[in-house]
């Protein structure tokens, strides 16, 4: 009696969206947050100032390792992860290495100082001991007629210090 005849009902479907999070030190991430089930992913690290982008990444699709199905570019630092591969919430992991710089010692004639290799931000220790030249007395290291300051100057690329004679008089 209450009859409404032949119906045709269509089921309407969402994909599921997964959180992405970026598990790490001196890396940041750029991408949308969420990934779509089963769908193209890409993520693009960047190293924070001082630090180079690591050498390998570590990818969770919930509680299991993604061992293959992703592509990780260590120079762009883009990861892209295959379709099909998302089914669950996704952790990337990723640790920035900190660089070094080289700290040359240009003794101008002097005896041999050692170089020293600095982490970015750090500071260069100040030989043991001074160079020598005979007939010169050692006035200290300068990079081009500036002084350096061992105590206060953070090295943030290679350098060269060169040491500065002054001649004896007798």
């Amino acid at each position: 009696e209450n009859s409404i005849g032949n119906i045709t009902l269509y089921a309407r479907w969402t994909v599921n969206r997964y959180s992405v999070t970026l598990n790490g030190a001196n890396v940041s991430g750029s991408g949308n947050g969420e990934a779509e089930h089963g769908a193209i992913y890409t993520y693009k690290l960047s190293a924070v100032n001082g630090y180079s982008l690591p050498g390998d990444v570590t990818i969770m699709i919930g509680d299991n390792l993604l061992e293959y199905g992703y592509s990780y570019d260590k120079v762009s630092g883009v990861i892209t992860i295959e379709a099909g591969r998302i089914t669950d919430d996704v952790v990337i992991s990723a640790n920035g290495v900190i660089k070094t710089y080289t700290v040359t010692f240009n003794p101008d004639g002097g005896s041999e100082i050692k170089s020293q290799t600095v982490d970015h931000g750090d500071k260069a220790a100040m030989p043991e001991s001074a160079p020598e030249k005979d007939g010169y007395k050692f006035a200290g290291w300068f990079v081009g007629e500036t002084e350096f300051k061992f105590d206060e100057t953070d090295i943030t690329e290679n350098i060269t210090i060169t040491a500065k004679w002054v001649i004896n008089t007798y």
